[in-house]
């Protein structure tokens, strides 16, 4: 049996219950005696507190808002953004203040209402969501330029999490940066190089302007990064490891190590050396035995 470990956290999320250790899920039998792909985004780190980073989420949306703003949240449109919107909806209604999903991230809510996708018990209604038209190619209706022309306080979650493509490149992050009232707010992983990577950057160095591009413009908004991890530590994987190993009463027999840099992958390989016969290094293209 193969374990494809993908995005895989130990803390429970808006949408979801963290993972469960398998001993607890499987049969012995069923067990896995190879692992064909790896979740070594942090690395050693064990990232942030979930938790509190939503806090913090939180308390930024409802301080930019009730000071007149908008708030920009550049998401991943699967689970990121749902877990943002779901998370914050009902805070914001207590306001007045309504939160849009646009792109990708309003599609996958139709998945979601149509699917038993959680067993979490969520109290919540699509109700107090609101959903971004398309562009009206017959009346030339832009509900997004409404939304940006608008003064009352709003927040919009759309793709993509990096601020680079989708919507968010192309239509609310440059009339987004301008104003010093608005907030552009970033949850996920930014890969370096990024618009989003460069923002965060760029307000922490006190920059006054932005590329984007190959423009140049004024930053004035306020750039924020609360991480809202999907993902796990080597070091918490390896405590998985250790319970598949210690229910099996045997080593794993093989580990590609996927997901992560190379230095993470280095780190990987000396850490879960324990728990497996063979480790190799994963990358598109290989071909692998087992």
């Amino acid at each position: 049996n193969a374990l494809l470990m993908t995005d895989t956290c130990f803390h429970d999320t808006v949408l979801l219950k963290k993972a469960d250790m398998l001993s607890t899920t499987l049969p012995k039998h069923l067990l896995p005696d190879r692992v064909l792909n790896t979740d070594l985004t942090y690395g050693e780190e064990n990232g942030k507190n979930y938790a509190s980073e939503f806090d913090k989420l939180k308390n930024q949306v409802i301080k930019t808002a009730l000071n007149g703003g908008k708030v920009l949240i550049p998401s991943f449109m699967i689970e990121r953004g749902q877990n943002a919107i779901i998370g914050l909806v009902e805070e914001l209604k207590k306001y007045g203040i309504p939160i849009y999903a646009d792109g990708g991230t309003r599609k996958v809510f139709d998945v979601l209402q149509a699917s038993d996708w959680s067993d979490k018990e969520i109290a919540f209604t699509m109700d107090n969501v609101k959903f971004v038209q398309d562009y009206d190619k017959k009346t030339n209706y832009d509900h997004r330029n409404e939304l940006l022309e608008s003064n009352e306080p709003m927040v919009i979650v759309a793709p993509s999490g990096s601020a680079e493509l989708g919507i968010v490149g192309a239509k609310y992050l440059i009339p987004f940066l301008d104003d010093p009232k608005n907030a552009i707010i970033f949850v996920g992983h930014l890969p370096k190089g990024s618009a989003g990577y460069r923002l965060v950057r760029a307000k922490a160095d006190k920059e006054k302007t932005f590329s984007f591009k190959d423009q140049t413009f004024e930053l004035n908004c306020g750039i924020y990064d609360f991480k809202l991890s999907a993902h796990s530590s080597i070091r918490r994987s390896c405590d998985y490891f250790k319970d598949i190993v210690s229910a099996r009463g045997k080593k794993m027999k093989y580990c590609l190590l996927m997901h992560g840099e190379k230095r993470n992958k280095e780190a990987a390989k000396k850490l879960f050396s324990p728990y497996f016969d063979k480790i190799e290094f994963g990358y598109t293209g290989k071909e692998i035995e087992f």
